[in-house]
């Protein structure tokens, strides 16, 4: 055979060959191929350095229990953190230290009439709970601004004082402004705890008419360690002047639609000063490098820098108050890291002296999503998400009164969703009463909805709830 046959044969037998390979290939499919590593990283739990300091409790006269929502965070996250301080007085034995009162009535015209006769009453039932070595000073105001009794020994003056009060006559306007700077005046040289008791049922007309300018009077009075109650009586009174005045002042705002009601309020008022364990009280948090303090709910606070000083006020025997504050927190890398430290002070009635704790508080990171939402506290997320609910239900309060009645059921159904998201995210043991409280809300909002604003029953239900917003918000 020559070279050229040799050739040819040559050819035809790779091709028959190529041909049978690729008929076994349609046959049994292609060459199995070993299999890609993932480029994918195997993620590897890394441990947390320590163990988070998220409950602490100090003090001791006041008693402050510090918690934080959760302690611990995802890793690389930002989230929302709520820090719940219940403040509780101890446990006092003796006697108590004898304190001062102004009363502050307002006699303008509106006031003519059951009122008058019922704020006399409530003066009166105060007076007569009161110790000889107790002093009392009464101021009413109605255009101008009379120091109907100026400070005294109850024990010198009590037959004056009923006499004075009872000669109250009602006339003219309303100068809140001038009977707060009287009682303030007429308290600068009393000792121990000193409150200053607002009687109203109308708005400012005379002297300074500005809301924030008339707390700003109150906070004055504050930061010489006085503290005011506001009693609003009836459904004309101005809520706003009345409520800041309480917050800037440290103490209660009430609301009372019936006048007769005010006595029992004024005795629940001497209770409270009658039992007073420490006064002028100040919370201080100076959050961490990865921590800043968004919100304090239903208190007077300030700001030094990063840190935030909360002007609690008076406690008294057997009372509870609760300060919320909502903080912004970048968790790091897996290990504890400082959340805030805390300072509480007050003040001794008995001896006027200062007393002072401290505590710190600390969170951790951690890429365990089951570590981190394990870690939340039950009683902490409820009452945090109700205090918050709160601050809405007080602003849907305040755009109701000024006739925004759209954008006060939206604010009601904004606190109901956010209720019901936390009752989606919280722990089982905490979502029967967040939905709970996102019911109660859905049904302020159908109400709000309803109520004929500009009525006696449309005031009242503004005035009501905004009262009732300002206690909630301080754990009340």
């Amino acid at each position: 055979m020559n070279p050229k046959t040799v050739g040819i044969f040559g050819a035809a037998g790779a091709l028959c060959a190529v041909a049978i390979f690729l008929v076994v290939q349609q046959i049994s499919g292609p060459t199995p191929q070993p299999p890609r590593p993932d480029p994918r990283p195997v993620p590897v739990p890394v441990p947390v350095v320590g163990t988070p300091d998220s409950d602490v409790t100090f003090g001791s006269r006041v008693r402050a229990h510090a918690m934080l929502s959760q302690s611990y965070l995802m890793q690389g996250s930002s989230n929302d953190v709520y820090l719940n301080v219940d403040l509780t007085p101890a446990n006092i034995a003796g006697t108590r230290a004898p304190f001062a009162a102004a009363i502050v009535i307002d006699r303008s015209g509106s006031m003519a009439g059951a009122k008058i006769d019922n704020a006399q009453d409530a003066a009166l039932a105060f007076l007569k709970n009161m110790r000889d070595d107790d002093q009392i000073t009464i101021v009413t105001y109605g255009s101008d601004v009379t120091v109907n009794l100026r400070l005294a020994h109850v024990g010198n003056v009590r037959s004056t004082a009923q006499r004075i009060i009872r000669g109250i006559d009602a006339g003219g306007g309303t100068n809140i402004a001038g009977g707060l700077r009287s009682a303030i005046s007429q308290l600068a040289t009393a000792n121990g705890p000193r409150r200053v008791v607002l009687i109203s049922d109308g708005r400012p007309t005379e002297g300074e008419r500005r809301p924030p300018m008339l707390a700003s009077i109150a906070a004055e009075g504050r930061e010489q360690g006085l503290s005011f109650t506001s009693i609003g009586v009836g459904i004309d009174y101005d809520e706003n002047v009345m409520e800041n005045i309480a917050l800037r002042g440290g103490g209660s705002f009430y609301h009372l639609r019936q006048f007769a009601m005010l006595a029992g309020i004024m005795t629940k008022e001497f209770q409270s000063v009658d039992t007073i364990v420490a006064s002028d009280i100040r919370l201080r948090i100076d959050p961490g490098s990865n921590v800043s303090v968004e919100e304090v709910y239903g208190y007077d606070f300030s700001r030094e820098g990063s840190s935030v000083v909360v002007r609690v006020g008076d406690i008294s025997r057997g009372t509870q108050l609760r300060v919320v504050a909502r903080s912004r927190v970048n968790a790091g890398s897996p290990a504890v890291a400082r959340f805030a430290g805390l300072g509480l002070g007050y003040r001794i009635p008995d001896t006027g002296a200062g007393e002072s704790a401290t505590a710190s508080l600390t969170f951790a990171s951690t890429p365990d999503i089951a570590i981190a939402s394990g870690s939340q506290k039950v009683d902490v997320v409820v009452n945090s998400n109700k205090v918050a609910a709160a601050s809405i239900m007080r602003q849907s309060m305040e755009q109701m009164a000024s006739g925004q009645r759209a954008e006060g059921v939206a604010s009601l159904k904004r606190a109901k969703a956010q209720l019901d998201t936390a009752a989606s995210m919280a722990p089982a043991a905490a979502a029967p009463a967040l939905k709970q409280e996102a019911e109660r809300y859905n049904d302020l909002g159908a109400k709000a909805g309803a109520v004929q604003l500009d009525s006696a029953d449309g005031q009242d239900f503004v005035k009501s709830n905004r009262a009732a917003a300002f206690s909630e918000q301080q754990g009340r």
